[in-house]
């Protein structure tokens, strides 16, 4: 509305939940690292949902490094979101490799959503989903001086 007078209520949103995060360096090559979390939320007097917040959320990574090289891949795990039109969750799968020339440049090489899921990360409006990234390649370079 235009009109400033207008008043627009606003239900009170609440949420509890808990997150656990981990790293464990197996050795100087080799590390795995991971978080996840759980949530309830709700919006007061109605009881249910908060929309589109998910009630699960996962990521695990490893990083193997040989010399001058580096090998990373994550995976992240979205849950159900739900609203109006509930989302589905998903799972999307990054690599990469880094090399390190020398101390001032490297370049690394990445392939982002590795297995080409297809899935949305929100929402427009009720009936649109916003889409996330197709699989994807790139390469970036770093100078330090």
């Amino acid at each position: 509305s235009g009109d400033p007078a207008d008043v627009i209520e606003v239900e009170e949103q609440t949420s509890q939940g808990i997150e656990v995060g981990v790293t464990y360096t197996a050795s100087a090559a080799f590390q795995v690292y991971g978080n996840a979390s759980t949530l309830s939320s709700e919006i007061q007097g109605g009881g249910r949902p908060s929309f589109y917040i998910p009630e699960q959320t996962a990521n695990l990574g490893f990083v193997w490094g040989v010399g001058s090289v580096r090998i990373i891949t994550d995976a992240r795990y979205v849950g159900d979101r739900f609203g109006a039109v509930p989302i589905p969750s998903y799972t999307v799968v990054d690599a990469s490799v880094r090399f390190d020339l020398n101390d001032n440049f490297g370049f690394t090489l990445k392939a982002g959503n590795l297995f080409d899921q297809l899935y949305a990360t929100s929402n427009y409006y009720d009936e649109t989903w916003l889409v996330g990234k197709p699989r994807t390649a790139s390469i970036a370079f770093d100078f330090n001086f």
